[in-house]
């Protein structure tokens, strides 16, 4: 169908930045193509939101099954980054979808569950 991302790819090498999400309704809809790419240098292109992120990186570039402290590859970002598996996700979705997690009303503890829009360039927003 046309408008529809790439059929899903093997993850590998990065992209870059410039991942300027869309703005679908409220502050933490966020929307992007991923920029993730294969070992072929292809851009994934899937549209990916907060609520989606863990799924599609789990699904679609292989990032399950991987212990907590092993170093993997974000290559959604250019030059590609060394990130903890514990922390990829919150990576990606602050990173590259652009949405950051406010501190709560407790001495700079943050709650997972309270996102704001990012200021980081290549965030979405």
């Amino acid at each position: 169908m046309v408008g529809e991302p790439p059929a899903p790819h093997v993850a590998s090498t990065s992209s870059p930045i410039g991942n300027r999400g869309h703005l679908l309704g409220s502050s933490e809809a966020f929307t992007i193509k991923c920029r993730w790419r294969d070992e072929d240098k292809r851009v994934c292109g899937q549209w990916v939101t907060k609520e989606t992120c863990a799924a599609h990186l789990a699904s679609v570039h292989g990032i399950r099954g991987i212990p907590s402290d092993r170093e993997i590859l974000c290559r959604a970002c250019c030059p590609p980054r060394i990130i903890k598996r514990e922390s990829i996700l919150r990576h990606f979705v602050e990173v590259h979808i652009g949405v950051k997690r406010k501190p709560t009303s407790g001495k700079g503890k943050k709650d997972r569950n309270h996102w704001a829009p990012s200021s980081h360039p290549g965030a979405g927003g």
